[in-house]
């Protein structure tokens, strides 16, 4: 027997075999079988599985659902918030606008009393006297001024007149009446609105010289 001969190996490369080398044989991988009731099991467990997986994917989308209705929530308390903001600032305002109409009302109320006071007043002053008081009044000594009367109520006034005989002026006025206060000349008439004839007094710039005087 030769010592060796040349064979091709699995890459087209020459290889020389020597009689004495030993060679293995490999064997192929081996297929198992399993039996019937194993491979039905596998199956119901594989459809477990996937039954398992499909809750699951069910189960994230209702996860994902509550997790858009809670940004949805949200966003809807966020507008109440914000309209409730938006309600209280309108409400203060309205408030403002209350108050100041309140104001107004109040000060046309003051308004509208004065009016009424003044109107009474005025009606009041066109009822007729009851009494005209007539009278005539000189001044003794000239630079002494004088009070037309005492006491003598009065409901419109008096109508002053410097006496035609004069030959100076007569002054009018209150208690410090002088030189200085309205003046008449003679036969010159004066008005005055008082409701006393004590509130009245003359000086003359003349002694002896006067007034006359009519009074309601």
């Amino acid at each position: 027997m030769a010592d060796n001969f040349t064979v091709l190996d699995g890459n087209g490369a020459p290889r020389v075999l020597r009689s004495t080398d030993s060679g293995g044989v490999h064997t192929p991988h081996q297929k198992v079988e399993l039996p019937g009731t194993a491979e039905a099991d596998i199956a119901a467990i594989k459809g477990h599985v996937d039954g398992v997986e499909a809750a699951l994917t069910t189960l994230t989308g209702h996860v994902d659902g509550l997790e858009a209705l809670g940004t949805a929530l949200n966003g809807f308390v966020d507008g109440i918030e914000t309209l409730i903001g938006t309600t209280n600032t309108a409400l203060t305002t309205l408030q403002g606008y209350v108050d100041g109409l309140e104001t107004l009302q109040t000060t046309i109320g003051g308004y509208l009393d004065t009016v009424e006071t003044k109107l009474q007043s005025v009606i009041d002053g066109q009822v007729p006297a009851a009494t005209v008081y007539d009278g005539n009044k000189n001044v003794t000594t000239a630079g002494t001024r004088v009070v037309l009367a005492s006491s003598q109520a009065l409901t419109k006034g008096v109508r002053i007149r410097a006496k035609d005989a004069n030959t100076g002026l007569i002054y009018v006025g209150g208690t410090g009446v002088s030189s200085s206060s309205d003046r008449l000349a003679p036969g010159e008439p004066i008005w005055m609105d008082v409701n006393n004839l004590a509130n009245v007094w003359i000086d003359a710039a003349v002694n002896g010289e006067g007034v006359t005087f009519s009074a309601w």
